[in-house]
């Protein structure tokens, strides 16, 4: 049976709604998004940068999520920030951050790693053995799974002599939150405490990772998810304490990692893969109810839901279908049924989501019964739809064209988006 080509059919109104964000190269970003879709290219880097010292967290909601396979969600470092000369930064009222000593002895002191999900390790000497005088790692987030925090700093070394160096321990990682009716990663996400520094004889504590949170209807793809501990700097004499694992939490439909790995390890004391960062959690959960991710009221299709696109909150059962804009606005399986008298202007009619001169088209007038099959459709993803029975739909970014061969089918999982050269520009009265 030929397979049939993932469709995403794209009208102006829903990009403005809810657009599709596509990562190519390096971008950054932070805070809360809404898209249609969230692609990150193979070898793109999409980061997560702490602004003016505070903490970063990537929130992003969509109807579909994919990272390709050399792509990488990075928000390693982007945590609380580590100081010079003090203890790392933590959240208030935790005791989480990398100590730095408050009197250097005679050679100076490590800084310790700093907790999250686990407690930071101590520094230890440059041979590996306890440094009897160390201070304490930081300690564990009191419930790390409910509260998704961004990873403590390590502590800063304390040198026995006055040194004009930074000394901060390693920053912790950041927070990356992705919602979507469905998930793909064959890429990474990271979210990992940064390492601490190293200078001459003394290095100071490595940072606590941070958290990742996926939540999807439907889940796939081999990549990989780490909130790995940070390393503690080295020194000729002593080495920072590693940092702690962070979180990964993990809620789908069926409750399962799927092809996933996570990497919640604790970071190393220096070299001393004895002496480690307390492990983060993994938690794997079944998705509690069905996911709406564009919060429109209604829970996603893939969930058994009634939202056919769960990535814009204007498509939806409740919403009416009354523009020509080629998109099942109603989720009823047909696009601008209902059209209402301004859709188009006089001696128009509604054609493929297009207003079309009468005469022009090939359709008998006002809705998509008439309508050919689109001229030329994306092949973008999110949705198992063929086109009319012997239509062709090109995939313009493979420069291929693929036989569909098959009658329109799963409306009701899919918006049916029409991209076509436009005849007319037109708004109707009362705005878009």
């Amino acid at each position: 049976m030929t397979a049939v080509p993932m469709l995403l059919l794209v009208t102006a109104r829903a990009a403005e709604a809810a657009p599709p964000r596509i990562i190519e190269g390096v971008k950054i970003l932070s805070g809360e998004h809404q898209f249609s879709e969230l692609i990150v290219r193979a070898d793109a880097t999409l980061r997560v940068v702490e602004s003016t010292g505070a903490p970063a967290t990537l929130h992003v909601r969509a109807g579909r999520i994919v990272i390709e396979s050399g792509g990488v969600i990075d928000a390693s470092g982007a945590g609380y920030q580590g100081n010079d000369g003090n203890d790392g930064g933590e959240p208030t009222g935790s005791d989480a951050s990398g100590k730095h000593a408050a009197q250097p002895g005679l050679q100076g002191q490590p800084g310790s790693g700093a907790g999250s999900a686990g407690t930071g390790a101590r520094g230890v000497l440059a041979a590996c053995g306890a440094l009897d005088q160390a201070v304490d790692g930081g300690q564990s987030y009191l419930t790390p799974v409910e509260m998704l925090l961004p990873g403590s700093a390590g502590g800063a070394f304390v040198s026995a002599m006055p040194l004009s160096v930074p000394s901060r321990g390693g920053h912790g990682g950041g927070v990356v939150l992705l919602e979507a009716a469905e998930i793909q990663i064959d890429g990474e996400i990271w979210a990992r405490g940064g390492d601490g520094l190293s200078v001459l004889d003394l290095g100071s504590g490595g940072g606590a990772g941070g958290a990742i949170q996926l939540r999807a209807a439907l889940l796939s793809g081999g990549g990989v998810l780490s909130v790995r501990g940070g390393a503690g700097g080295t020194g000729t004499y002593a080495h920072g304490g590693g940092g702690a694992g962070g979180v990964v939490v993990i809620r789908t439909g069926d409750g399962m990692l799927a092809g996933l790995s996570a990497n919640v390890e604790g970071g190393p004391s220096g070299p001393c893969t004895s002496d480690v960062g307390g492990p983060g959690v993994l938690s794997v959960e079944v998705l509690g109810a069905c996911l709406d991710a564009d919060r429109d009221g209604h829970p996603a299709a893939l969930c058994g839901g009634d939202d056919c696109d769960d990535g814009d909150p204007e498509i939806a059962p409740s919403f009416p279908d009354d523009r020509c804009d080629g998109v099942d606005n109603d989720c009823d399986g047909t696009a601008d049924q209902d059209l209402s008298a301004t859709a188009c202007p006089d001696n128009h009619t509604c054609e493929a989501g297009e207003c079309v001169a009468s005469g022009e088209g090939g359709g008998s007038g006002g809705g998509p019964a008439g309508s050919l099959a689109p001229a030329r459709m994306e092949l973008r993803g999110g949705c198992g739809v063929g086109t009319a029975e012997g239509s062709r739909g090109e995939n313009h970014d493979a420069g291929t064209s693929t036989g569909v061969g098959m009658v329109m089918l799963g409306a009701l999982i899919c918006r049916r988006r029409i991209v076509r050269r436009s005849k007319v520009s037109y708004t109707r009265p009362g705005g878009p």
